[in-house]
């Protein structure tokens, strides 16, 4: 939120409009630490020994975390401009259902991302997408929840 905040300040001053910035600015801020977080939990808490991280579970993870950044910085006040000038609903309470709605509801097509990343990590090099994709599936839903009942304290309410 600092970055997300310093930027748009400064976008105000200047009459430009935040958008691009601040979702470019949240996105290298967020992304890097997060990717380094992730990666090393990977290891961490690997049923198998430490390992390099593949280059397909990185940019799984990096694009997880960029719809994490686009649904919790940039959507909100769009779809909070929507509900307004749609359906006539208050300025406070649009931008409470967008700051709610985004961030959880990028989930349900980041969730994906995150558990295939991880299946790369921890399965043996050359195994069937086809597989992988089968463990994805059984974990999606209990993965999806709980990720939405971690983001929504983390970007939604604070």
């Amino acid at each position: 939120y600092l970055v997300a905040n310093d930027v748009s300040t400064s976008c105000a001053s200047s009459s430009t409009d935040p958008t691009l910035p601040v979702f470019l600015s949240t996105t290298l801020a967020n992304v890097s630490s997060c990717i380094a977080k992730d990666a090393l939990l990977a290891r961490v808490l690997s049923s198998s020994a430490p390992k390099p991280v593949p280059s397909a579970t990185l940019l799984l993870f990096a694009i997880r975390d960029m719809m994490t950044v686009l649904a919790s910085f940039t959507l909100p006040p769009k779809l909070a401009a929507g509900l307004r000038s749609r359906f006539g609903i208050s300025r406070e309470k649009s931008e409470t259902a967008g700051q709610l709605v985004c961030p959880c509801g990028i989930q349900v097509l980041s969730t994906p991302l995150h558990l295939l990343g991880l299946a790369y990590y921890n399965s043996p090099t050359g195994t069937p997408i086809g597989l992988l994709w089968g463990g994805v599936q059984k974990g999606y839903k209990g993965a999806m929840l709980g990720r939405m009942g971690r983001i929504l304290p983390a970007f939604g309410i604070g």
